[in-house]
């Protein structure tokens, strides 16, 4: 009986050394995706941002001093040329007049130097020097009085002051920042566009923007700069709003928004549909274009399309999509028919 029940369990650990586990499924990978019939969707776009100054700057001294004036604090409303800050001049003048004495002197000496040249009583070569002591003279003399104009710091624009870094009768280095001076006249904003969206920028119509502070008051706003590079993480590429500030109600920078647009697309850009190129899959032989369509059991599937104009926001198809198709837009070149997604939507 003991060699029976050995045996069997040297049969089972046979069996069981034998038998190979059966293979993990392969894993599903995750697709980057977009949603084809977005070029109509900037149409009535929501998107939001922050406020911030379209003049800002950060103030600061181009020599070292104590600071002996500063009028202004935080919140102060300035305008163009209004002191900001002022160092101890004393040491400043000090040197103007110092500099202003050597070059009074080289000019008496360089005029001397030409009648004793006249003369012969001096060398060619020491009147050289005489002039060139009256040009390093003026030179110092330069220096000396920028210094001293350097020391006072006054509004550039008109604006608020943002913050202050430096207290009176602090010793201030050399380029240390003194104040923060933000414009109030233009406020601008940034919202981030998706790349189907991006070549639809020429045909809006209206863009008005609305800050949660002052729900139901909408500011006109126009484009005043396009980033040229999408980011690598969203794809979506900074838009910069300028809008001029409301009379009554004034945005401070930071303070949170919608912007609203609207666009008119003319009939041909109606009926076609923008891409981005890293979604195209070309055949060079056959010269044909295709595209990977995610499918809704996230399966995707080759699609022949034609191909329209090229441009700095994508690739136009002219047919082969519908309004709702999901095509992959990154890993073009390593996916396989049929092969299972697990569908991302990035910077829609």
């Amino acid at each position: 009986m003991y060699r029976y029940h050995v045996l069997c369990l040297l049969v089972i650990a046979s069996l069981t050394a034998c038998s190979r586990p059966d293979p993990l499924p392969e894993p599903i990978r995750q697709l980057r995706v977009m949603e084809v019939g977005a070029i109509a969707g900037l149409q009535n776009a929501q998107l939001p941002g922050r406020a911030r100054s379209a003049d800002q700057v950060d103030l600061a001294f181009d020599v070292s001093g104590t600071l002996v004036e500063r009028p202004v604090d935080i919140g102060t409303m300035v305008a163009e040329g209004d002191l900001i800050a002022r160092l101890d001049p004393r040491d400043f003048q000090a040197q103007v007049r110092a500099a202003e004495a050597d070059a009074r002197n080289a000019q008496r000496n360089f005029a001397r130097g030409n009648e004793l040249l006249a003369d012969k009583f001096i060398s060619e070569a020491e009147y050289d020097r005489l002039e060139a002591r009256v040009d390093i003279t003026e030179a110092t003399q330069d220096v000396a009085r920028k210094a001293l104009s350097d020391s006072v710091i006054y509004a550039p624009f008109g604006g608020i002051i943002a913050n202050i870094f430096v207290e009176n009768f602090q010793s201030v280095p050399a380029k240390k920042v003194v104040a923060r001076l933000l414009g109030v006249k233009v406020v601008e904003m940034v919202v981030n566009v998706s790349e189907q969206h991006i070549a639809n920028l020429p045909f809006i119509e209206l863009i008005e923007v609305e800050f949660d502070a002052y729900p139901g008051v909408r500011l006109p706003a126009t484009i005043v700069e396009v980033g040229t590079e999408a980011t690598s993480t969203t794809r979506t590429f900074p838009v910069t709003l300028s809008m001029q500030q409301d009379s009554e109600r004034k945005v401070l920078a930071g303070m949170a928004g919608i912007a609203y647009f609207s666009i008119a697309l003319p009939e041909t850009e109606q009926t076609s549909y923008i891409i981005p190129p890293s979604a195209l899959l070309g055949n060079a032989q056959s010269n044909e274009s295709k595209v990977w369509v995610v499918g809704s059991d996230s399966t995707v599937t080759t699609r022949s399309v034609k191909v329209g104009r090229i441009s700095d926001g994508g690739i136009e198809i002219l047919e082969g999509l519908s309004t709702g198709d999901t095509i992959a837009t990154a890993g073009v070149h390593v996916l396989s028919e049929g092969q299972q997604v697990k569908p991302v939507v990035v910077g829609g």
